[in-house]
């Protein structure tokens, strides 16, 4: 089991691929700073929603 297995019962954990890098589509060499960054920006907004949810119910 990975880190994020051992931390799920406690905290939230999510686990991505940049675009061109692991199962995401795309080649590394594609690689663009712009759209690493509105990667990240989704993945952080995407988890703070969860929180919010979570924290709501």
């Amino acid at each position: 089991m990975d880190l994020s297995g051992y931390l799920k019962d406690d905290f939230l954990t999510i686990r991505f691929d940049l675009s061109g890098y692991g199962k995401s589509e795309g080649e590394d060499y594609e690689f663009q700073f712009q759209k690493a960054a509105g990667d990240v920006d989704f993945v952080i907004r995407y988890a703070r929603k969860l929180t919010r949810e979570k924290i709501s119910t």
